[in-house]
Formats: structure tokens, sequence, C-alpha cells
């Protein structure tokens, strides 16, 4: 199903659409308005140095608003502060459902802490907002201590619970927005589906799916673009040509209420069905479903009047009403357009900047998601075109099935949030649907494209997020902006520009502190050189070699990139923390990269995983504290109990986190991920396509599925999926991500099999 076929589709169901967001509006509302009353109770703390005595403290005091407060807002809602009020106050529910009705908000101007908490009881909201700021100051008091023992934080209360809490009314507009988003999408999805459900004959290839009777001609109307279908004229006189030998054919016309054209017409010579000559079966393209050419061809066996082909007729009816003429101009334009500039090829690179700019929404769901599932019946038919897509979709439904059932079984000595496991299964489902539509939309739009549209979503979510905060190159702007420029730079088909981008861009990197980013940068410059190098040699010696040097690459490159920064060549601020990284841990990865420790542990205690949602408990916490001294980083035990381990598994690696989240199931569909990726690099490689752009995203993606956390760098992995993977056996030959046509090699030949007869070669994949 295209573009176009899913708007009629939805516009024929317009009915639906209204009615179900009018529902979904009425539905919010009521649940709303008989929610029961909920009450909110406010502390206040101020948060300043304790005490200022050397020579240095003004400076730590001066930190207190920039590094301390944010870090407190996130201490106040982790179990390490809210287990021991649950424990002191007796409370039902676990650290996470308390977490969700605690809102704690710092004010960086006045060094204040603002901590709300929402209950149904006025009295239950008051001790409970009491007891939170007393288990943070304790909490507080001994995380932030020096040598000695003496804290270097001090908290104090300026206002205390109020014994009247306020009453919160229910937020009608959320709720309205809401519902009408969720059944408007819900509408939109069912009509999709219907649609499915009862395929329609587009052209001759749908017409070898349905019937062994030949196709007799493809009439396509001005302007349609279609390269492998001759102009509507010299089709009809072909067709009256083939008819001339025998006398006029009746014409059986099926799925529309019209005649059919002039032209047509006048070429079939109509006339009653019991002519000797038989009949010509006309089909509508688009308005005609399977289902109705094969009852026709039935009827017609059953009568026993032979049949004599099926001409596909595209030429519509006249748009007289507003559905009509809408779906008029939703139809591709001249046939000299480029695909990325017809509705389907524009509706590709709208999807794609949402899903790169998605946001967060209601109900731990996001705008990417929303964009995904809503385009999910035009993207869907794409995901066999190309090789492990499939492998990797049916791996994504069952390790999530696993994630929910392991949760019931964890859920016998763990607590369970409802709120993370609909998040955690919304970032994979996101995921696995950004990959296919990015598959769908390489056969309409370049790949260079496609990258750069992706890339200007997530870096202007970044700057717009993250302006201002510390660190902002590094976290918010070096990876998008990277992958921007290299889409931009990989459709030129010599290496220079691109490494020389690459040098720009390492040299940002190493000024930043972002020494992942630079090293990947000179990793894939070390990549494109090596294919350039081994331009002469066959694609199997390529792939082979490509291969063996994989691993000593990451070896060599490692190693070269430490002495790099211990020698103080790319500065002495980086220089002095890997030095004491190294110095603390023995190697610069374990220093930097100390989680797998304890995922290690929490392995080797229950490698069966704990399931979506599950929050760790007292016991899992010991086992990674045990993995984790091992690093002997003095650090390492509030990074634990703030982050790793703070309500949720956030174990630092997409394989990790899939594995405490989905299970085996999990662990296995990260390992499919990184094998399936390296057979398309290696494959790219071996053709020579792989460009700037394929080499720095493969490497990204690696080293995120082994030490980066789910939830941020899915969208990347997801984009490196979509861009990369091989187009399957059968489909035609297509350029590779990131090359042009004309440097880019064919498909072997015995990748290729024929079309049926009759029918159309399949589109190809547009990633010039």
């Amino acid at each position: 199903m295209d573009v176009r076929s899913y708007l009629v589709a939805v516009l024929a169901r317009w009915r639906w659409i209204v009615g179900a967001g009018l529902t979904g509006v009425v539905v919010a509302v009521l649940l709303a308005g008989s929610s029961a009353p909920v009450h909110r109770s406010t502390t206040t703390l101020y948060v300043g140095a304790a005490q200022i005595t050397e020579v240095t403290d003004p400076a730590y005091a001066a930190q207190v608003t920039t590094e301390v407060l944010p870090s407190l807002v996130r201490l106040a809602r982790s179990a390490a502060v809210l287990a021991p009020v649950i424990a002191d106050l007796e409370l039902p529910g676990s650290p996470s459902a308390l977490a969700e009705r605690t809102d704690v908000v710092g004010d960086a101007d006045t060094s204040v802490l603002v901590i709300s908490v929402d209950d149904g009881s006025p009295a239950t909201a008051t001790r409970i907002a009491a007891a939170v700021a007393r288990s943070l100051t304790e909490r507080a008091t001994a995380l932030y201590a020096d040598t000695d023992g003496d804290t270097l934080v001090r908290l104090a209360t300026v206002q205390e619970a109020a014994a009247l809490p306020t009453a919160v009314a229910p937020d009608h507009r959320r709720a309205v927005a809401g519902g009408l988003l969720g059944g408007t999408v819900l509408a939109v999805l069912l009509a999709g589906a219907a649609e499915l459900t009862r395929p329609r004959v587009r052209d001759a290839r749908d017409v070898a799916a349905t019937t062994d009777r030949p196709v007799l001609a493809e009439l396509r109307r001005a302007g349609r673009r279609r390269t492998d279908a001759p102009d509507r004229r010299s089709a009809v006189d072909r067709l009256r040509w083939e008819l001339a030998d025998a006398p006029g054919p009746g014409v059986v016309l099926v799925g529309a209420p019209t005649e059919p054209a002039d032209d047509l017409r006048a070429a079939l010579a109509p006339a009653p069905a019991a002519r000797p000559g038989g009949v010509v079966v006309v089909v509508r393209s688009g308005r005609t479903t399977r289902t109705d050419l094969h009852r026709a061809l039935a009827s017609a066996t059953a009568l026993g009047t032979p049949v004599r082909g099926v001409v596909v007729d595209d030429l519509p009816a006249d748009p007289t009403g507003w559905r009509q003429r809408l779906r008029s101009a939703t139809a591709p334009g001249a046939a000299d357009r480029p695909a990325w500039r017809t509705t389907s090829g524009l509706t590709a690179l709208l999807a794609v900047l949402l899903v790169g700019a998605s946001r967060p929404l209601p109900g731990s769901l996001s705008t990417g998601l929303a964009v995904v599932l809503a385009l999910s019946p035009v993207w869907l038919g794409a995901v066999a075109r190309y090789r492990g897509a499939r492998l990797l979709g049916g791996l994504t439904g069952v390790a999530l099935l696993a994630g929910w059932v392991l949760a019931g079984r964890s859920s016998v000595d763990h607590d369970f949030a409802l709120a993370e496991a609909v998040g955690t299964t919304a970032v994979v489902l996101t995921a696995a649907g950004t990959v296919g539509l990015l598959l769908w939309a390489r056969t309409l739009v370049p790949t260079p494209a496609l990258g750069a549209v992706y890339a200007l979503g997530l870096l202007a979510v970044g700057v717009l997020t993250g302006a201002g905060a510390e660190e902002f190159y590094k976290f918010h702007v070096a990876l998008p902006l990277t992958v921007a420029v290299l889409a931009l730079l990989s459709a030129r088909p010599r290496p220079g520009p691109t490494l020389a981008a690459l040098a720009v861009l390492g040299v940002l990197d190493v000024l930043n502190d972002a020494r992942s980013a630079f090293g990947f940068c000179v990793l894939a410059a070390a990549l494109v050189l090596w294919q350039a190098r081994t331009a002469s040699r066959s694609p199997r010696e390529r792939r082979l070699l490509t291969l063996a040097l994989l691993p000593a690459l990451a070896w060599g490159g490692y190693t070269a990139i430490t002495e790099l920064l211990v020698s103080g060549a790319l500065g002495s601020e980086v220089a002095a923390r890997t030095s004491t990284q190294i110095a603390q841990s023995g190697s610069l990865l374990l220093g930097g990269r100390p989680e797998w420790t304890a995922t290690w542990a929490l392995m080797r205690q229950d490698w069966w995983g704990f399931g979506l949602g599950t929050v760790p408990s007292a016991g899992d916490v010991a086992v990674a504290r045990s993995g984790l001294a091992t690093t002997r980083i003095p650090t390492v035990e509030g990074y634990l109990e703030n982050y790793l381990l703070a309500g949720r598994f956030e174990l630092h690696s997409i394989v990790a986190d899939l594995w405490s989240n989905l299970g085996v199931a999990g662990l296995l569909l990260g390992a499919a991920t990184a094998a399936v990726l390296l057979r398309s690099v290696l494959e790219l490689i071996g053709l020579g396509r792989a460009s700037g752009l394929a080499c720095f995203l493969a490497l990204t993606a690696f080293w995120d599925l082994a030490f980066s956390p789910l939830p941020a760098n899915a969208p990347y992995t997801a984009l490196t999926l979509g861009l990369l993977l091989a187009p399957a056996a059968g489909w035609a030959a297509r350029p590779a991500p990131g090359t042009s046509a004309a440097t880019s090699a064919p498909e072997p030949a015995t990748e290729r099999v024929p079309t049926p007869t009759g029918a159309p070669a399949p589109p190809p994949d547009r990633t010039t």
C-alpha cells in the first residue's frame, strides 16, 4: 500500500475518524470527571554549601546551583529516598509508584528545591511531602560528605508541608487532547487495516497474484509516473491491434460504476457478453478489490464464457465531490517529477523529520511512536524487501511478549512500575517502526536526504532542550551534527571531502571532551581509506579482509587513541580525566564504562532477566554493588543507586537493557541486530559502496549496542538499520546507502529473479 492508497482509504472512512475522535474526547472527559479528588502538599528546601573555610570552598559553593541542585532533583524521586519513606509511613505501593505522584522542581536563581506530592487524602499528602524532604536531607548529607565525614551541602526547610493541601483539579484540556489524539490515531490505523484486509488491484502484478488470465494492457492516465508502463495512447493502439483478429469481445467492468473511457470503448468494440470473441475484464486501478476480480472471473467461467484477458485502467471517475477532488489532488504529478516530490515522497520526508524530532507525550508515549503507528499500513509492505528486517521484526514481537511474561514472574519478589513498562515498550516499538519507516522511505527518497533530514530533527531537539546545559555540544550536538554533515557528503563519489569533514568534526569533538565521538571519526576515516585502498580486489576478498581487519582496527584504534588522550596531545584536561580513570580501574574502557561488571553479576544471579517495569530490589542492588566493586571507582556507589538501579534497570547498554527488560529474547534481539548490521556493512565495503556516513553509523551502532543506554540511543541504532540494511534477493538492483547511481556497482546477477509474466518489475530503492 502506498501513501495515496492509504489516504484514499482514510478519506473513504472519514466518518470513522470523526466518530472515534469525538468518542475519545467524551471518554477522556468522563474519566477525568469521575476520577477521585487529588490534594497536593508542598515542602520547600534551601540548598547551599554547608561551610566555606578552605580556599577552594567558594568554587565548590558556586557549583551547588549548577551541579548539586539538578542532582538532588533526580535523587528526590529515586528509590534511595522514597523507599525509606514508604517503610516509615507504611505506605502501599512501590517507590516507582510514589515517584509518579511526586514532583520535584529546582530553582537555580534562588537555590531552592520544591517537593510536591499528590494523594487522595490531604493528611497523607502532607505526611509524605514532609517525609520525602527529611529522607532527601539525610541522603544528601551522607552522599556529599568529605573525607572527615563532614557534609559539604546543607539543606534547610524554608516552608513546611501545609496542613491543608490544595485541591488539584483534573486537567481537562490535557484529557481532551489525549482523547482526541488517541481516538483519531486508532481510527486511522483501523482504516488502514481494513484496506489491507481487502487488497486492491493496482497493476499487472496484482492481477498475476489473483488469476492466471493474461494482462492485455495497463492503461495509465496522462501524467502518471510509471517508467515501466507505456503511454496510454500507444497502449490502447496495441490493445486494438491484438483484438483485431477476433469478433468484438464483450466487456465486463469490475469495481467502478462508470462506463469505460471513450478510447478504451473504441478499442474493445464492446458487444454482448455472449459473442464468440469472449469477454475482456476491465478493472479500475485502485478501485477494484482482488475479491471483486476473482468473483467476476468465476462468474464468467460458470457461464461458460471465455475470458480473453484483463485490462487494468487507471482512469478515475470525474471528481465531483470534495473527497474525490482531494483524492485527485494527491495523485502523482508529471512523468518527469522525481519520486521524492510525489505525495508518497513528501510524506516520507515529513515523517522521517517528525520521527527524528520526536517529543514525549503523556502516558510515556511519544510523537515518533504516533507517526510510525499512523503510517504502519504504508511501510509494513516494505519490510520484506530487505535482508534481516523480518527476522528483527519477529524477534521484537517475541521479545516484548517475553518481557511482559517475565514481569509477571518477577512480581513475586519485586515491585512493578506500569509507567516504566509502558515507556520501555514504547521505546522498542518506536525503534522498530522507525526502521520500517526508513526502509519504505528508501524506495522513494535518496538515502543521503533521509539521513540529513532525520539528523536535523535530532539536532533541533538537542538544541531546543539542551541549550545552556553543561557539555552541551558533547551530549546534544556532536552526533546529530556529524550524521547530518556526512549524509550531505555521502553522495559524492570521492572520499576526499568526507575525510576532511571527519577531521574537522574530530577536532570539534576533542575540544568539547567528546572522546567517543572522536574515536568514531578516526575509525570511520580508516574504513573509508581501507575501502579505497582495496578497490582492485574482488568483493569476496574485500569482505573477508575487512572481517579480519575490524578486530585489529578496533584494538589498534583503542590503543592509539588512549595514548593520544594520556599524552596530553588532545588537551591537559582530557589527559587528566583519562589518567584518573585508568589509574582507578586499570583500563580506559573499564573506567569509562564500568556498568558491564554490574550486568555480569546480575546475569549470574538470574540469567532469565527481570521483565518490563520490574523495580530493582535491595538484593539486586547488593549484587550489582559487588560487581562494580572490582572497578575500584570511588564514586560508583552514588552512580549505582542514583542511576543504574534507581527505580529501574538502566545498565547503560542497549543489549544489557534489552536483557534486563525482555530477558533472553531481548538478548537474542540485540545479538541479531549486531549480526545483521555486520553483514550489511561487510557487503557495502565488499562492493565499494560504504560511504563515510555508513561507516560512522555502523561504528556508533556497535558501540551503542554494547555501551550506551537504550532510551537515548535507540533512535541512532534504528537510523543505522534503516539506512544500511541490504535489499533482499528478488528486488531490482539499486545504489547502496550513501552513494550515487553513477558510482555504485550493480547487484550480483544471482540476486535477481524474474518477475511474473505481464507484471512490472518491483520499484527500485532510490538511494541516489
